[in-house]
């Protein structure tokens, strides 16, 4: 063997041996990741204003580029409403084109993605701008992935009670029509009608909700103890919270006029109506608001409740009733009384005869409630950020596409995305 040799094979082998490494040294950088992914480290408030916390969540939380492995390492429990949905195509046939041209009508868009590009076919509208905002999150969910996703065609729709047996996106399903695949809300992009102008993108959500809980950590303690509080990742703001039960909204269900019989001159609860017609006069309170109580109220309206997210931003006890509608996260809650992962709180029906008993045994036992609220923050803080979205997402357009029957293709109702941005319409006129 000449040294030519033996040298070109020593380098061949410390190559091999340096990728080894550089695999090793990520695996072990994503597992801490993923081990402290609840950590959302705040600004130094060196420089503040005294009675004033500013935050702002760590950058892991926000970056949106993740590889699917990446992805797998950093989010393992997210992405079980995809598996059921594909699993249930396997079983049944896959998902033909005849399939997505009948789920056409009752949707609210039908997309293509194609070579990387996102496309409207159809766009039929819907209630406020939920579609423009799932448009949106798509399409920033394509711009910001490292590899190439699978072409799909794919019918969305966004009302509030999506079922039958065609393939849509949905924003929510009952649970056992697996049928469905489950896309983020809307919310998780903007939800401007609800909110207002001041706070309404997913991103002011979490930042106001973050400050505001660091706020109320800060709350009657020196700046020298706030300086130290705000180096604790997780806001230690249990003791400084309103200890009743919070709800505002609409009474349009059986459920949410029970909820307002059962609170109806409770010491321990603050429920009141919103009047959406008379928002002068009405008690509307924001997502940052509701962080101020210890107890949270989850009602379901016409289906499920598109407050709950917002709800799980805050280091409260989420408290709600059997649920009957499946949002894409909703497989983590965990209400089994003897976990110590508890994560929520469910009151059986009726709520007139059941909810003050349980609202009194919170207050009775403060340690297990606050608990329960400290394993929700650390949980939904990263199982709901920006990365997890946008990993759920391209997760769930791959699993479509494995079942997938037919290979989609661009014809001439096909608009790209960034000229339908602008024109609202997949149709108009030259010139």
């Amino acid at each position: 063997m000449t040294i030519l040799t033996r040298i070109s094979e020593y380098n061949s082998i410390h190559r091999a041996n340096v990728r080894r490494w550089h695999v090793i040294i990520l695996i072990v950088v994503l597992f801490l990741l993923a081990t402290t992914s609840h950590i959302r480290r705040p600004f130094s408030t060196f420089g503040t204003p005294i009675g004033s916390v500013h935050t702002t969540p760590i950058d892991w939380q926000d970056v949106r580029t993740y590889n699917e492995e990446q992805c797998k390492l950093l989010f393992p429990r997210l992405f079980r409403q995809a598996d059921l949905a594909r699993e249930w195509y396997r079983q049944n046939g896959g998902i033909s084109r005849d399939a997505v041209d009948a789920a056409e009508k009752d949707g609210n868009a039908r997309v293509i993605i194609h070579d990387n590009k996102l496309y409207v076919k159809k766009f039929a509208g819907g209630w406020h701008s939920r579609t423009q905002a799932v448009l949106a999150a798509l399409h920033d969910t394509i711009l910001t992935s490292p590899e190439p996703l699978p072409n799909v065609d794919m019918v969305m729709q966004t009302g509030d009670m999506s079922d039958g047996d065609l393939p849509l996106f949905a924003l929510s399903r009952r649970e056992g029509n697996d049928k469905l695949w489950l896309m983020p809300d809307f919310g998780l992009y903007s939800w401007p009608e609800a909110l207002g102008p001041k706070a309404s993108s997913w991103f002011e959500v979490r930042q106001d909700t973050l400050d505001h809980e660091h706020r109320l950590a800060a709350k009657q303690t020196s700046h020298e103890e706030r300086r130290s509080m705000c180096s604790i990742a997780e806001p230690q703001s249990w003791s400084n919270k309103i200890p009743k039960l919070l709800w505002r909204g609409v009474p349009m269900t059986e459920i949410r006029k029970g909820l307002l019989a059962a609170t109806k001159d409770q010491p321990w609860a603050d429920v009141s109506e919103i009047h959406w017609n008379d928002m002068q006069n009405t008690p509307f309170l924001s997502p940052a608001e509701h962080c101020d109580y210890k107890y949270l109220a989850q009602v379901e309206g016409n289906s499920y409740s598109g407050r709950l997210k917002n709800l799980l931003q805050c280091r409260s006890v989420i408290v709600t009733h059997p649920l009957t509608w499946v949002q894409h996260f909703h497989h983590l809650f965990d209400t089994n009384i003897t976990s110590p992962a508890r994560n929520m709180v469910e009151v059986p029906l009726s709520l007139e005869r059941h909810l003050a008993k349980a609202i009194e045994h919170l207050q009775d036992h403060d340690e297990v409630a606050r608990r329960i609220a400290s394993n929700s923050w650390q949980l939904f803080q990263r199982y709901l950020s920006p990365a997890a979205n946008d990993c759920y997402y391209r997760y769930a357009l791959r699993a479509y596409a494995s079942v997938q029957t037919f290979q989609p293709t661009i014809d001439e109702t096909a608009v790209a995305y960034e000229s339908f941005l602008l024109k609202g319409s997949t149709r108009w006129e030259q010139g």
